[in-house]
C-alpha cells in the first residue's frame, strides 16, 4: 500500500470518528429550543371572540401555513391562536424570539416580553428580548392573529448565560397528610369557587367594578403584573369575575388582563353583581388641563395656593356644597379645584362627604 493510499485511509477513519462524535453530542444550552406539549387553542376570528373551534397539543410553535390554515375548522384568514405551557428553566438569561405574519405577543409569568400586536407590513416580523429567569417553573403564553394573506408563526429561545435544557412539567396536586383534610376550595357569596385560572393585569391601572359593565361602580384599583384567581365570566367572554386579595370579588374587562393556567372558556357563567363597599372614600381624579388650586371653593372669593399639571393624578377628599368644586390632595398640596377641570378615574363622587 503506497503512502497516498495510507493517507486517504487515515483521513476516512478521522472523518468517521468525528461524525460519531457529532452524531451523539449532547444538546447544548445555546441550541435553539421550541419547548414541547404546547396547549393550543384556535379561534375562527382574529379577536379571540367566543369559544375556540380547535383545541389540541402542539409539539412546537413553528408553523408556516402560507395561504392555508391550521385546521379545516379554522379559516385561512382572520383567525387567532393562543398557546400556553409551563416549562422548567434552570437559572439564567434567555433570548426569546418570536416571529409572525401577522401579530404576536408573548408573556412569561404574566409579564409581556414581546409585543408586536399589529399587521406584518413586510410579510414576517421578528422580535426578541433577553429575559433573566430564576430556576423553576415558568408559564409562557403566546398569542397570535392572522389578518389576510400568508400565515405563519414561530417562537423559540436560546440560553444567553447559564440555562440549559428545559421541558414541559406537570405539577400534581399533593395528597393531604394522614390525619389531615385537604384545603377546601374557596367559594364566594354565590357559591362559585375560585378556579386555577389566573388573570394577570397587562395595563398600568385598571378598575375592578361591581358588575360586568363600565356603568358599574368601581370597587378597587389593580395595577400591572398583579395576579388574581378567576371565578367566572359574563357569558360573552368580555368581563371576568376575579377574587381580590382582600377576599372581595369584582368584575374586570377582558382587554385589561391575560388569562392562563387553564381553559377559561369553561368557566362558570354569571352576570351577578357584587356588593360594593358601604363607603367609597377612595376617589381619584386627573387634571384635564393645568388647574389652579385655591383655598376656598370660589373663583372670586379665594386665593391661589398652587397648580396641578395637566394629566397629574390626585386624591379627591370631599365635594363643595354646590358640587361645583372638589377638595383634593395632590402630593401634599391640598385645596379646592374646579370640578369641570377634573376627570374622575376611580371611585364614586356621590359617596364623598360634602362641605366647604
Amino acid at each position: 500500500m503506497n503512502i497516498k493510499h495510507m493517507r486517504l485511509m487515515a483521513l476516512c477513519v478521522a472523518l468517521v470518528v468525528m461524525a460519531g462524535i457529532f452524531a451523539f453530542r449532547p444538546t447544548l444550552a445555546q441550541d435553539q429550543q421550541f419547548g414541547s406539549n404546547w396547549q393550543g387553542f384556535y379561534w375562527n376570528n382574529q379577536n379571540f371572540n367566543g369559544n375556540p373551534v380547535v383545541a389540541r397539543i402542539d409539539n412546537a410553535i413553528n408553523f408556516n401555513w402560507q395561504t392555508g390554515s391550521p385546521d379545516p375548522a379554522v379559516p385561512s384568514d382572520h383567525f387567532s391562536a393562543r398557546w400556553a405551557n409551563t416549562l422548567n428553566f434552570p437559572a439564567g438569561t434567555y433570548r426569546f424570539r418570536a416571529g409572525a405574519d401577522d401579530g404576536i405577543r408573548v408573556a412569561i409569568d404574566g409579564n409581556l416580553i414581546i409585543n408586536m400586536w399589529n399587521d406584518a407590513v413586510n410579510g414576517f416580523q421578528v422580535g426578541q428580548n433577553d429575559i433573566p429567569l430564576t430556576a423553576g417553573n415558568h408559564t409562557i403564553i403566546v398569542d397570535y392573529y392572522e389578518n389576510v394573506g400568508n400565515a405563519g408563526v414561530q417562537f423559540s429561545w436560546t440560553a444567553v448565560s447559564g440555562g440549559g435544557i428545559v421541558g414541559a412539567v406537570t405539577t400534581p396536586t399533593p395528597a393531604p397528610a394522614p390525619g389531615t383534610s385537604a384545603i377546601p376550595t374557596p367559594t364566594g357569596p354565590a357559591g362559585l369557587p375560585v378556579s386555577a385560572i389566573k388573570a394577570v393585569i397587562i395595563v398600568d391601572l385598571a378598575n375592578v367594578r361591581s358588575g360586568p359593565s363600565t356603568n358599574s361602580t368601581p370597587i378597587a384599583e389593580v395595577r400591572r403584573n398583579e395576579q388574581f384567581g378567576v371565578v367566572a365570566n359574563n357569558g360573552a367572554n368580555t368581563w371576568f369575575l376575579i377574587q381580590l386579595k382582600d377576599g372581595r370579588r369584582g368584575w374586570i374587562f377582558r382587554r385589561m388582563i391575560y388569562l392562563y393556567n387553564g381553559d377559561w372558556t369553561k368557566l362558570p357563567v354569571t352576570q351577578a353583581g357584587v356588593e360594593p363597599p358601604g363607603a367609597l372614600v377612595d376617589v381619584h381624579g386627573v387634571a384635564l388641563v393645568q388647574t389652579l388650586v385655591r383655598n376656598a371653593p370660589s373663583k372670586t372669593h379665594s386665593d391661589k395656593i398652587g397648580a396641578i399639571n395637566q394629566g397629574q393624578e390626585f386624591k379627591i377628599l370631599r365635594l363643595s356644597r354646590n358640587r361645583a368644586w372638589v377638595f383634593v390632595d395632590a402630593d401634599g398640596l391640598q385645596g379646592w379645584v374646579y370640578l369641570p377641570n377634573v376627570k374622575i378615574v376611580f371611585g364614586n363622587l356621590g359617596r364623598l362627604p360634602v362641605g366647604n
